[in-house]
């Protein structure tokens, strides 16, 4: 299936009022700034000059951005896919209100956005783009934009033995690929994760990656780690554990194991999970 390079901003922020009264728009009205380019995605920082103004952004590739001509068939392009979502919003009853208050007010397209972007393709060239609105809300056809470039997919045949003596978890990989794991308890995965390992797996992995905590994270050779500084165990305890290979992304299959804890040095239960096992 065909990668799609534009990036609706969907998720709802917590807004503030948008200042027309005291309208004020420059020329270079943006701050753009890629983070951290990854395979696959990017984090970036998009900050407009002030909130007097809402806007909307996104990423193409350049080759995308030749073929359009100029800034202003971009911008329409854009709007016209917004308009269309906006529309399956209100036709299925997800919205109301109009295109500002669904697709900028609620969206808090008036701050700064501090995100990650996913959808795009490896060894790529890329714009990450934005551009404003006037006073009466239409889009203004003079695209700000940075380029970036995305890297090599690297990839891992990576697979994993764990093995459960009392609380302490032995991870044992196959071969000296870095590796990245982590935990989640069977209520948290059923009432967060809609039970769901790699949904909270994803959702870990980006939140180590926007905070720059990743690199503390990453495991390379056979590791250890104790469940019970984490949770409180008894008998019967049910823990996940995913795992995947990880070097500037996720560069493996994602792996999920279901520990069950039997007691103070006793051996534990390991069962590998099959996707959509459970």
């Amino acid at each position: 299936m065909k990668k799609i390079s534009f990036v609706i901003p969907l998720i709802l922020l917590l807004a503030v009022s948008c200042n027309k009264s005291q309208f004020e728009i420059s020329d270079n009205p943006f701050m753009l700034e890629v983070k951290k380019v990854q395979a696959e995605s990017v984090w970036v920082d998009i900050i407009p000059e002030n909130n007097d103004f809402y806007y909307n952004y996104g990423i193409c590739t350049v080759q995308e951005f030749s073929r359009y001509g100029s800034d202003a068939e971009l911008v329409r392009e854009r709007e016209e896919i917004n308009h269309e979502e906006y529309d399956i919003l209100i036709d299925g009853g997800y919205a109301n209100g109009s295109y500002e208050e669904v697709m900028l007010y609620r969206a808090a397209l008036y701050e700064a956005y501090y995100g990650n972007m996913l959808a795009i393709e490896p060894e790529t060239d890329y714009y990450l783009y934005a551009y404003a609105f006037d006073r009466k809300n239409r889009p203004i056809e003079v695209v700000h934009k940075i380029p970036f470039r995305t890297p090599a997919l690297v990839h891992s045949d990576i697979t994993f033995g764990i093995s459960l003596l009392g609380s302490v978890v032995t991870v044992t990989p196959s071969d000296n690929d870095q590796y990245l794991f982590d935990y989640v308890d069977a209520a948290d995965l059923h009432e967060t994760y809609y039970d769901s390992p790699w949904i909270y797996y994803y959702q870990m992995v980006s939140l180590y990656e926007q905070y720059d905590f990743i690199g503390q994270m990453v495991s390379r050779g056979v590791d250890s780690d104790d469940i019970s500084d984490y949770y409180d165990l008894e008998p019967g305890s049910e823990i996940y554990l995913v795992v995947s290979g990880y070097d500037n992304g996720i560069t493996s299959e994602i792996y999920t194991f279901k520990l069950t804890y039997n007691g103070p040095g006793e051996p534990g239960t390991v069962e590998e999970l099959l996707l959509g096992s459970e």
